[in-house]
Order: C-alpha cells, then sequence, then structure tokens
C-alpha cells in the first residue's frame, strides 16, 4: 500500500510539472526591463523547441532581433525593443542639394519642385556626393534595417507552429528606425499552424506592427496594434504640410531609402513606410475582435496618418476579418499586389483614414463585405479597381466622407471625392460586382462628398453583371449616382 502512494505521489508532481510551463526565467533570463535578454530569450526558444514558455507578465529588454526557427509556444510576456537609431546624414549629402539629381530610368523625373525630385513610382535619383556605405557603418545600418524583436521562422516546405499568448512587444521610441519593407515588431515566416491570442504591438519605426508572410492556418483573435509612428532617415529633410500636400500632392515627395545591391542611399517617390499589420503569401488567414489605431508619422509637430496603413494584405487566398476597429491611419485596409482571393470583411469599422477606408487594388475576387462602415475618409470611404470580381457589398455605408479636406484643391469642381468608387481601366473591367443596401452619407459635412456612387458608364453594359441594389444617397454635391444604373430589386 505504501509502495502505491509513493508511485502515486511521484505520478501527480510528474503530471503538475508537466502542466506547469518552464518560465524565461528559469532558463537563464533576467526580466527586469534593463538587462539585454536578446541571447537568454532566444536560447530559451530553441531548447523549448515547442513547449510551453512563460514569461511570468515580466518586461524583457532585447536589443536587436531574437530569432528562432523552432517551434514557438510563449505567453505572458513583454518585450521591449532597446536597440536605437542609425545616423545616415553622413551618407546622405544631398539633403539639401537643388540639383537636378541622375534618375534612371530618366523618363521617371517628372519635373523639379522647389529643387526636390518629383518621381514617378520606379524613379531612382542619385547624387554624386552620397557615398557607398562600408565597414562597420553598414553592418550597423544593416541591423537597424532588419530589426525584428521576434522573427519565428521556418522553411517554405518546412513550416513552424507558433502559439503567442499575452505577449506585448514594445518597438521603440526610434520612428526613423528600420525598413519599411524587412522590419517589424513580430515577424512570422513560414509557419504553420499560427495562434495569436491578445497580442499588443505599439512602438516606434519603419515597416509593420505584426508581419505575416508565407503562413497558413493563421488564427489571429484580440489583436491591439496602436501608437507606431515613423520618420525620415536621420539627416533627410522633414517636410511641412503645405510641401506635402501642395505642392507634391500628398503622393509624389521624395524620400531616402537604402539600396543595397548599390550600398548607398538614394531618393524614391514615397510609399507607405508603416503597416499596423501585413500579410503576404498566406492562406487560411482569420483576424476577429481586434483594433489598429493611430499608425503614422509626425508632420509640423503632430500626428498625421501619412503614407501608413492598417492592414495591407497581398497573395492571399480564403481571409476572413470580423468584428475589428481601424482608426487614423492612411488606408484602413488595403486589399493590393497580388490579391486576395476568397475573403469575408463583416463587422469592421474603418474611421479617419487619411485616404482610403476600405481599398481592393488589382485582382480581387470571391469576396463578401457586409454590414461594414467608413467613417471620415478623406478621399474615398470605399474603392474597387478595375481588375476585381465576384464581389458583393452588402449593408455597407460610407459616412462623412470627403470631411477631413485633405484632397480638395481650390478652383477644382472635381477633386475625385467619392462615397464608393468603382473603377475602369482602358484594358480591364470589374465584373459581378453587387452593392446592396449600400448607403453614402455626408449629413455632419454635406458639401464634401461629391458622388454617392461613381463609376464609368461602362459599368451599364450586361455582360459585367454590375449591379447598384436599393442605394441611398444623402449630401453628394454633384451627383448621387454615376455611371451605374441602378436596380429597383434583385433578381
Amino acid at each position: 500500500m505504501k509502495s502505491l502512494v509513493s508511485a502515486l505521489g511521484v505520478l501527480c508532481f510528474s503530471l503538475s510539472a508537466m502542466a506547469t510551463p518552464a518560465t524565461l526565467r528559469s532558463k537563464g533570463a533576467v526580466g527586469d526591463g534593463v538587462t539585454d535578454d536578446r541571447a537568454a530569450i532566444e536560447k530559451a526558444l530553441k531548447d523549448a523547441a515547442g513547449t510551453p514558455l512563460d514569461g511570468e507578465g515580466l518586461t524583457y529588454a532585447v536589443q536587436g532581433t531574437v530569432s528562432v526557427s523552432v517551434d514557438v509556444d510563449l505567453r505572458n510576456v513583454i518585450l521591449k525593443q532597446t536597440q536605437g537609431s542609425w545616423d545616415a546624414s553622413p551618407y546622405i549629402r544631398s539633403a539639401a542639394s537643388q540639383e537636378t539629381p541622375q534618375v534612371k530610368p530618366a523618363e521617371a523625373l517628372t519635373k523639379m519642385v522647389k529643387g526636390l525630385p518629383w518621381l514617378r513610382y520606379d524613379g531612382v535619383a542619385t547624387y554624386p556626393e552620397d557615398p557607398v556605405v562600408t565597414g562597420d557603418d553598414l553592418k550597423a545600418l544593416r541591423e537597424m534595417l532588419n530589426l525584428r524583436t521576434l522573427f519565428i521562422h521556418g522553411r517554405e516546405n518546412q513550416p513552424v507552429s507558433i502559439r503567442l499568448e499575452k505577449v506585448q512587444v514594445l518597438r521603440g521610441h526610434h520612428a526613423d528606425a528600420g525598413m519599411h519593407s524587412n522590419s517589424a515588431g513580430l515577424y512570422l515566416v513560414d509557419a504553420s499552424p499560427v495562434t495569436l491570442t491578445d497580442i499588443e504591438i505599439t512602438g516606434d519605426g519603419k515597416g509593420a506592427g505584426l508581419f505575416v508572410h508565407r503562413c497558413r492556418k493563421v488564427r489571429m483573435d484580440r489583436l491591439n496594434i496602436h501608437d507606431i509612428l515613423w520618420a525620415p532617415y536621420r539627416g533627410d529633410m522633414e517636410f511641412t504640410a503645405a510641401v506635402l500636400g501642395g505642392d507634391f500632392g500628398w503622393n509624389n515627395s521624395p524620400i531616402y531609402d537604402f539600396d543595397e545591391r548599390a550600398g548607398r542611399f538614394m531618393r524614391v517617390r514615397v510609399q507607405e513606410q508603416l503597416t499596423g499589420m501585413t500579410i503576404g503569401s498566406s492562406d487560411d488567414v482569420e483576424i476577429t475582435n481586434s483594433r489598429i489605431e493611430r499608425i503614422g508619422t509626425k508632420v509640423d509637430g503632430k500626428f498625421l496618418p501619412w503614407q501608413a496603413d492598417g492592414v495591407t494584405v497581398s497573395g492571399v487566398k480564403n481571409l476572413v476579418m470580423r468584428d475589428c476597429v481601424i482608426t487614423s491611419t492612411w488606408e484602413g485596409i488595403d486589399l493590393t499586389g497580388q490579391g486576395v482571393d476568397g475573403f469575408v470583411q463583416e463587422n469592421i469599422r474603418i474611421s479617419d483614414s487619411f485616404a482610403y477606408g476600405f481599398k481592393y487594388a488589382h485582382p480581387q475576387k470571391n469576396g463578401k463585405v457586409i454590414n461594414c462602415v467608413s467613417e471620415h475618409a478623406a478621399y474615398r470611404s470605399f474603392t474597387i479597381g478595375a481588375e476585381c470580381e465576384n464581389i458583393e457589398f452588402i449593408h455597407c455605408v460610407a459616412r462623412e466622407t470627403g470631411s477631413k479636406n485633405y484632397w480638395r484643391r481650390e478652383g477644382r469642381e472635381r477633386n475625385g471625392i467619392y462615397g464608393f468608387e468603382l473603377g475602369f481601366q482602358e484594358d480591364a473591367s470589374p465584373q459581378n460586382i453587387t452593392f446592396k443596401d449600400c448607403r453614402a452619407e455626408n449629413v455632419a459635412f454635406p458639401t464634401t462628398m461629391e458622388c454617392g456612387f461613381g463609376t464609368s458608364d461602362r459599368a451599364a453594359k450586361p455582360e459585367l453583371n454590375i449591379r447598384l441594389i436599393h442605394p441611398k444617397v444623402v449630401g453628394a454635391t454633384l451627383r448621387a449616382v454615376d455611371g451605374f444604373r441602378v436596380v429597383e430589386e434583385a433578381p
């Protein structure tokens, strides 16, 4: 009997040990928010290889990137990025130059504006006085450009599994750190399945709060990505709103970017430098009950949601977004690039977008957008591109479009400010697009939206199957409906 009791005691102890996750501190991390725990966390995750690790709710300072290529199960942890930025000014001596740069391709230089190049999307401008970055400076620069506080990556044919719960990432206080295409607070590549629950990401720097690439079976619930700023590299010019909007139309000002192949900084046309979340080349992705708020930069000393999207999605199959809030971003949700095939967006509220609320560029197809609202989008609340097909918009609302007044030009009768816009191109037409019981309403700002529902007259071609069913428009200054053939009842 005594032997049986002893055996049961050992068994209970073993089960208890198995049920209690190891802690990061038990694996050598300190967790005081000051000591650099990067190497200790990296080793702990590698050694755990997917067994649970608990951070005990403590703050762990991280200088640089925690990079692992194993299964990860991590919870109750705060990761605080402590790496600084990098002074690029010795390598962008041309910042104050008024001379015309060398531009490739040559035709990409549209014009010079007050000594600055107005570049086409593919233009690259170089100056002879800007030196190549070498040696220790190049090493330090690369560390800054590729900053990923937590980087979990498998292989394309050998994905790792990821489970993160109650994880907070503090990206730091250097808005000029990172690179728009390489940096993130949380960077996930080649993983399946991925489960993220109660994740908070904040703090400054270029890139993304959360970056997901080549992942499958992704479930993200209760994300809170907020208050992230980007800034030009140190030494670059800081433009005023008058220059950005008045001289360059908000979309065409030059900015320095680092060209790895050339080893030097070059000027390009500004494009989104930051996103709350980027998802690319992935399959079976669900985002629920999440918030993305205040993603932008500072202009004239004030926050401005300029060139910083809420969510960017490209090359994804089977996307679901439900019950989410996005506010104060450049574009709320941007489906772009290689497109999304098969998506549902439901009960999403986007507000205070600098440009677009909901954007569907390039070949988006097979989607439903249900009970979604865009409020106070400065340019267009919903915009759908010419390559889109098989998309239904049901009970969607564009509210107070154009109220921010960023895109109005004095003397212009039309500025293209629409509640819903369906685009056409010379060689492309959208097909099988339905708007049912949708509303474009400007009540508080009755003079800022030009058109409630706008498209080309080509939309009336029956073979395109474009339907506008039971629309409601309040407060359009030019036309309530332009180009659409309104259907009173669905067939």
